[in-house]
C-alpha cells in the first residue's frame, strides 16, 4: 500500500523515545502519561504496521501471480502448477500475519475495552484505523484462498471423481468404481476427452484484449487492483491519526 509505506518511512523518522541509561529528573503527570503512549505506538503500532507492510507485498505479489496465470492459461503454460502453489504460499504468509497482528492490537493493557483517559483513546484510535486496514487486506485475503479452494475442489473431483460427494448423488453413499477386468484395462473403458487446445495471444493480461485478458484469473487480479485503490482511503485515515503521535514522541526523545 503506497501510503501504508510512506507512513511506515514517516514513523521510521521519528523513532519513539528510548529511556535514557542515565539518571534523569521526575517527570510531570502529563510527560509519564505520553511516555506511556510511545510505548504503545513503539510495541505495539509499529509492530502491527510492518504486518501490514508485508502483507501489501503479499497482496501485490499475489496480484502479479493472477497475471501470469492468465497469461499462462492463455499459453497452454505448464507453470500454472507453479502459480497456483505461490497463490498458496501467499494465503498462508497472509493468514499467518493477519493473525500475528491480531495478537498485537489484542492487548488490554495497552488497548483497554474502555478508554479511560485521552491517551487511552488515542491508543484506540490507532487501534482502529488499523484495523480497518486489516480489514480490506482480509477481502484481499479472501479473494487468494477462495481462488486456491476451488482449483484444490476441482482437482478433488477430476482425480477422485467416483468417490467425490460434489460429482455423485449427495443423497447417496459414495460407492467405489467396479474394478476393471485387469490392471491394462484401467481408464480405458471411459477414455478421458482431448483438452481443448487454448488459443493463443499476444496480448498480456493486464492489456484490455486477447484471451488473456478476459480470463478469470485477470479478473480476480482486477478485482485485487479495486481494492487496493479503495483501501487508500482508510491507509490515509491510519496515517492522519499515527504519525502526529509518532512527531510528538520522536520530539519528546529529542529533549
Amino acid at each position: 500500500m503506497k501510503s501504508g509505506m510512506a507512513l511506515t518511512l514517516m514513523l521510521a523518522q521519528t523513532p519513539v523515545a528510548a529511556p535514557s541509561p542515565q539518571a534523569s529528573p521526575l517527570k510531570q503527570i502529563i510527560d509519564v502519561k505520553s511516555r506511556a503512549l510511545c510505548t504503545t505506538l513503539g510495541s505495539k503500532i509499529q509492530i502491527a504496521l510492518v504486518g501490514l507492510m508485508k502483507n501489501d507485498q503479499v497482496i501485490e505479489a499475489g496480484k502479479r501471480t493472477f497475471e501470469k496465470m492468465a497469461w499462462d492459461q492463455a499459453q497452454g503454460s505448464k507453470a500454472l502448477e507453479m502459480d497456483r502453489l505461490q497463490l498458496k504460499n501467499a494465503v498462508a504468509a497472509m493468514v499467518h500475519n493477519l493473525y500475528s497482528i491480531d495478537q498485537v492490537l489484542d492487548d488490554p493493557s495497552r488497548f483497554p475495552p474502555n478508554p479511560a483517559t485521552d491517551d487511552e483513546r488515542v491508543a484506540d484510535r490507532m487501534k482502529a484505523a488499523l484495523q480497518a486496514v486489516e480489514e480490506r487486506q482480509k477481502v484481499q485475503l479472501n479473494i487468494l484462498n477462495g481462488t486456491v479452494e476451488t482449483e484444490a475442489l476441482s482437482a478433488m473431483r477430476h482425480e477422485f471423481a467416483d468417490f467425490s460427494p460434489t460429482t455423485t448423488n449427495a443423497s447417496q453413499g459414495s460407492v467405489a468404481a467396479a474394478s476393471p477386468p485387469a490392471i491394462t484395462d484401467a481408464g480405458l473403458q471411459q477414455p478421458k476427452p482431448a483438452a481443448t487446445a487454448v488459443p493463443l495471444t499476444f496480448a498480456r493480461s493486464g492489456s484490455n484484449d486477447g484471451v488473456a485478458a478476459t480470463s478469470p484469473n485477470a479478473a480476480f487480479a482486477t478485482a485485487m487492483a479495486d481494492v487496493q485503490a479503495s483501501g487508500a482511503a482508510s491507509e490515509s485515515r491510519a496515517a492522519a491519526i499515527i504519525v502526529p503521535v509518532a512527531r510528538e514522541c520522536g520530539s519528546a526523545g529529542d529533549k
